[in-house]
């Protein structure tokens, strides 16, 4: 086997454990041979492979006590905070003094009633004036030579004489 076919194994298949078992024989026994080949796998291994095999291990069993610890009291200091903010909500909306209540809920009261009566004037629809329309219409579609010779005269606008 080349090297540079026993490195390209190394990188993919070996590497993510997906050889069959005589590619397998086949490559260890040149990387027995071959010592430059030998030390790319330890080198693969120790950057590729290792971190994360150690990146699986449990922490000791005194570090994951206290870290057990920190977490029941995040819990709980979060669980008071929580009360500590139902508390502050509660204490702003409510009143001390029932006419107070009493007396915020009568204006709000007065302020609907006074925007659902509030008389907005409906804009009436322009009259159409159909027959103008249909006489403008007619004026401008027809093809008698009068109409040709007003459209290659143009209507005499600015816009129009800029772009002609």
């Amino acid at each position: 086997m080349e090297c540079k076919k026993v490195r390209e194994l190394i990188l993919t298949d070996y590497g993510d454990r997906e050889m069959d078992k005589a590619a397998e024989r086949s490559l260890m026994q040149h990387l027995g041979q071959c010592p430059s080949c030998e030390a790319f796998l330890q080198t693969v291994r120790k950057t590729a492979h290792d971190p994360f095999v150690q990146a699986h291990r449990q922490p000791p069993s005194y570090l994951w006590g206290r870290i057990q610890d920190a977490l029941v009291e995040k819990k709980m200091s979060e669980a008071v905070q929580r009360t500590g903010v139902w508390q502050r909500c509660k204490d702003a909306f409510s009143f001390r003094q029932p006419f107070l209540g009493w007396g915020t809920a009568f204006a709000l009261v007065i302020m609907v009633a006074a925007a659902v009566r509030l008389n907005v004037p409906v804009k009436q629809a322009i009259p159409l004036d159909r027959q103008a329309q249909y006489e403008y219409f007619s004026y401008v579609m027809t093809d008698t030579p009068e109409a040709m010779e007003r459209q290659a005269a143009g209507f005499g606008t600015a816009i129009e004489e800029y772009f002609l």
